[in-house]
Formats: structure tokens, C-alpha cells, sequence
């Protein structure tokens, strides 16, 4: 019985823990849209020499591109 109780006192810190922002959950995937010309740099981030358009959209976190000419673009759907 103390063990039953102990139990769900660590539930809702369980929950809470899967919870937060940056943690990936293996259940939620994003879809990635790799953009044609352009080189991947990190999770559906890649580096491209002009605007991708679709899904994509600059990307102003990380790092820059290596390459100054090329800008950083998001490029996932996050609607799914």
C-alpha cells in the first residue's frame, strides 16, 4: 500500500518532466521537408543560398551557416 502510494505521488513529476520545452518525445516527430540546393546543418535546419519557400522559414537560433553568403531556414511542418 505504501508503495501504490508512493508511486503516484512521483506521477505528476514523471509528467511534468516529459513535459518541458527542448525534451523530445519519441512519440511526437516532426516531418522535415529537405529543401532541393541546400545543405542540412541540424534537426530540419538547413543552410540555402536563397529563400526555400514551402514550409521553410529562417531560422534565428544556433549557429550561423558556414558558408556567410547562405542563410539558416526551419524546414518542418509543424501543423502535423
Amino acid at each position: 500500500m505504501v508503495s501504490a502510494k508512493f508511486l503516484l505521488a512521483l506521477l505528476p513529476l514523471a509528467l511534468t518532466a516529459t513535459a518541458l520545452p527542448g525534451s523530445k518525445s519519441s512519440l511526437v516527430q516532426r516531418q522535415c521537408f529537405p529543401p532541393t540546393g541546400c545543405t542540412l546543418v541540424g534537426d530540419c535546419e538547413y543552410c540555402c543560398a536563397s529563400n526555400p519557400g514551402g514550409v521553410c522559414h529562417p531560422a534565428h537560433e544556433g549557429a550561423p551557416c558556414p558558408n556567410p553568403s547562405h542563410t539558416k531556414y526551419h524546414c518542418d511542418d509543424s501543423s502535423r
